[in-house]
């Protein structure tokens, strides 16, 4: 055979596949990932590392965990979402994430911020973190955020709940951590991740074990997505083993 008639026997071939469907070459998707703020810090360094190693982009979306239900619904949609796992749950329900696909990424325990620079009061036994909270003019706290209750919760438990309420300042994550970095508000009950993450903040400690409540921050691909492979491979990424340390180094935990 020539190599005229060659080529047009390729080409006739090349042809055929793309319109039988046939797998093409790879190309670089976009995705949208729409994200608890609880989780944040490990996002915010988890992601470019995928983008790197896979070509793909993701756009990524912020919102309260008890707000991420109501944002899937909204324009731009997602490809991933990461919330607690009752609202992925809750999710998966209604439609809207694909059943099968939720996945544990980590939790986080509760901590004590206050200003950098600052006296760190101890807050390592139930007694010692009733005291430092008695102390505090002005405390921090996410009052619409799924850390919100575990706050109270705490404050109920200490038995403390009538003296603290008060003192309590609902806000949200950036604007309470900004309050106790300019010094206007004494400290922060708040995800220990967050602290650790703040410039101008520092961790007074954990909340003893005894008083903790660890949250679990859970994936989940949309129901709607036209890119599933690409957006089951980015959830695989946040769960590969070289994402370890950049989850752990940040103060969260992996769920065995």
């Amino acid at each position: 055979m020539s190599s005229m008639k060659t080529l047009k026997v390729l080409a006739c071939v090349l042809w055929s596949g793309a319109i039988l469907g046939l797998p093409q070459a790879a190309h670089a998707a976009e995705l949208k990932l729409l994200s608890s703020l609880g989780l944040k810090p490990v996002v915010d360094a988890l992601v470019p590392e995928f983008e790197r190693e896979t070509g793909h982009k993701v756009a990524v979306r912020f919102a309260l965990t008890p707000q991420i239900p109501q944002a899937a619904t909204e324009s731009p949609g997602f490809d991933v979402a990461i919330s607690d796992p009752k609202h992925i749950a809750d999710m998966i329900a209604q439609g809207t994430v694909r059943a099968g696909t939720a996945t544990n990424i980590a939790r986080f325990g509760m901590g004590v911020g206050v200003r950098a620079g600052a006296t760190k009061p101890d807050v390592g036994t139930p007694a010692a973190l009733r005291s430092a909270v008695l102390k505090f003019n002005s405390i921090g706290y996410v009052a619409v955020g799924s850390t919100g209750p575990v706050v109270r919760g705490m404050l109920g438990k200490l038995g403390i709940a009538e003296q603290a309420l008060p003192k309590l300042k609902a806000g949200g994550v950036a604007e309470n951590l900004g309050g106790v970095s300019s010094g206007s508000v004494d400290a922060v009950l708040m995800p220990v991740p967050l602290i650790t993450a703040a410039k101008g903040v520092e961790l007074a400690g954990a909340w003893p074990a005894e008083l903790q409540d660890y949250i679990v921050m859970t994936g989940g691909v949309s129901s709607a997505t036209k890119t599933k492979t690409e957006a089951e491979a980015l959830l695989k990424f946040f769960m590969s083993p070289k994402a370890d340390s950049g989850v752990v180094s940040r103060g969260y935990e992996r769920i065995d």
